[in-house]
C-alpha cells in the first residue's frame, strides 16, 4: 500500500501546482486586462482634454472676430 498512498500524494501535489498556477495566470491576465483598460481610460481623457481645448479656441477666435 506504500506505493499507492505515495501515488496519492504525487497526485493530490500535483493537482495543488496545478491550481496554485492557474491562480497565478488568472491573475495575471486580470492584472494585464486591468492595465489596458486604464490605458483607454487616460486616452480618451486626454482626446476629451484635446477636444475641449480645441472648442476653447474656436469662441476665442470667434470673440475676437466679433470685436
Amino acid at each position: 500500500m506504500g506505493i499507492l498512498d505515495d501515488a496519492k500524494d504525487f497526485a493530490k501535489d500535483a493537482g495543488d501546482k496545478i491550481a496554485d498556477s492557474t491562480k497565478d495566470l488568472k491573475d495575471k491576465a486580470a492584472d494585464a486586462f486591468d492595465e489596458v483598460k486604464a490605458n483607454v481610460n487616460v486616452a480618451g481623457a486626454e482626446a476629451e482634454k484635446k477636444a475641449t481645448e480645441a472648442k476653447n479656441d474656436v469662441k476665442e477666435a470667434v470673440r475676437e472676430a466679433g470685436e
